[in-house]
């Protein structure tokens, strides 16, 4: 297909159609600028493009592929082989349109599913944070006494810089069942569910320590790169 003679071929038909480009283009519902270009020779219509071509300026698809009319000062014989030529050409055209929609399906099922992954990790993200580093949490452990549970040992932690925490907790106990250690991670999160950057807060009652046994439990919080270990005893011993 010949850009140039193909571009001739459109514009002198046009023209015998007392068309301008841009009521060609509004026919084809392609802009004025893509008639120039064809008609320039600087690009050539989509495949899917020649059909409608070929029917609004009474061209057939073999001469607009071959770039002249074909059947003009020529047989019979030959016309109904452009007409088959066409029958073929169009064949193709169908075969080509169809593919390039299941392109277009595959492409918008791949960018739905990239977009769908995206977003269930941003899910992910925002609902189980960060960690939050160390400098970025103000903590304070303090035994207290409730009138309820009796003493309770204590940790309240805040941001220090503005942003929504959330924690969990995840438990080692010994084999007799007692607490033996628990490990509060901290998180970082867009919208926290402890009524976004109110301090959080996280207790024990001190009668899980046996007072007449060195055991001891252990509170270790859990930030971006450390760890920072607590003890209950030892704040039983501050308590005094």
């Amino acid at each position: 297909m010949d850009a140039v003679k193909t571009g001739q071929l459109i514009k002198e038909s046009r023209i015998d159609k007392k068309m301008t480009q841009q009521a060609l283009a509004d026919a084809l519902n392609v802009s004025s600028t893509a008639i120039s270009k064809w008609e320039n020779g600087h690009s050539i219509p989509d495949i899917t493009m020649l059909e409608p071509l070929s029917s609004v300026l009474d061209v057939s698809i073999t001469d607009l592929v071959l770039g002249y009319r074909s059947n003009e000062n020529m047989n019979d014989n030959i016309t109904k082989e452009t007409d088959i030529s066409d029958v073929a050409i169009k064949s193709v055209i169908k075969e080509a349109a169809g593919q390039k929609k299941k392109f277009k399906l595959k492409t918008i099922l791949i960018a739905v599913c990239s977009i769908s992954v995206l977003f269930l990790a941003w899910l992910f993200l925002f609902g189980i944070g960060l960690p939050a580093r160390q400098n970025n949490v103000i903590l304070n452990t303090q035994i207290e006494e409730n009138r309820e549970n009796g003493q309770s040992w204590v940790i309240k932690f805040a941001s220090a810089k503005g942003k929504n925490l959330t924690f969990s907790t995840s438990y080692a106990m010994y084999d007799t069942g007692g607490l033996a250690k628990c490990t509060i991670h901290i998180r970082e999160v867009p919208i926290s569910f402890n009524e976004s950057k109110q301090p959080c807060s996280w207790g024990i009652s001190t009668n899980s320590l046996d007072s007449s046994s060195d055991k001891d439990v252990k509170i270790v919080i859990d930030y971006w790169n450390e760890d920072v270990t607590y003890s209950l005893r030892e704040e039983l011993n501050k308590a005094k």
